[in-house]
C-alpha cells in the first residue's frame, strides 16, 4: 500500500468519517478541531532474497488518534483498527495531555508495499 492510498484509505472509510473528516499526512496542524487522525512515514524494511534486494518492502507508519475527551478517542480509534485490520499492527501508544484536553493514542502498523 502507498502513501497516497493509506490516505485514501484513512479518509474516505465510513467508520472514520462517521467520527472526523479530519484526515492528515504529517503533524497535527497547530489549533486543528479534534477529534482527527495524522499518519505518517517512520522506516521501511526491505524484503531480500538470497539475489538481492526484491524492490519490495514493509512499510512502516504511526497512524495517530486525536481527539478530546477518552470516549471520542475509543470510538475514533476502534474506527481506525478496523479500517487497518488487514494490517500488522505493530504496537500501540497511549500520548494523553489530559491538562490540555488532548488524548491521543498512536497505533504503529507495518504495510506491505
Amino acid at each position: 500500500m502507498t502513501e497516497s492510498e493509506l490516505n485514501t484509505l484513512l479518509s474516505t472509510d465510513s467508520g472514520i468519517t462517521a467520527i472526523t473528516t479530519r484526515v492528515t499526512n504529517g503533524e497535527l496542524p497547530e489549533g486543528e478541531t479534534l477529534p482527527a487522525v495524522t499518519f505518517e512515514f517512520v522506516s521501511d524494511r526491505p524484503v531480500n532474497t538470497l539475489k538481492g534486494d526484491t524492490g519490495h518492502a514493509y512499510n512502516r507508519y504511526t497512524i495517530n488518534v486525536w481527539a478530546s475527551n477518552g470516549d471520542e478517542l475509543d470510538q475514533l480509534e476502534a474506527a481506525v483498527r478496523t479500517a487497518m485490520s488487514t494490517q500488522i499492527r505493530l504496537s500501540r501508544l497511549p500520548l494523553h495531555e489530559p491538562k490540555e484536553s488532548i488524548y491521543r493514542i498512536a497505533l504503529d502498523y507495518s504495510i506491505s508495499n
